[in-house]
């Protein structure tokens, strides 16, 4: 069984910083939200809206102070 810290060492590998800092953004703006807003995101992206695309366009929002 892999160990976080050799799965936090694959992903350095394999992703540029940039790709890596996305990431984090994301994750970031995901964990602001609640279940409200995500069941939104889910429900949007079922309708067939990207999902990735959403969370970017939310912590966007974020940083320029619209959320």
């Amino acid at each position: 069984m892999k160990t976080l810290e050799k799965i936090v060492e694959a992903h350095r590998i394999q992703y540029s910083n940039t790709a890596l800092a996305l990431d984090a953004v994301r994750y970031s703006a995901l964990r602001r939200i609640g279940p409200t807003k995500f069941k939104e995101l889910h429900q949007r992206n079922l309708a067939g809206e990207n999902f990735d695309t959403m969370v970017t366009q939310l912590a966007v929002d974020w940083a320029n102070d619209k959320v």
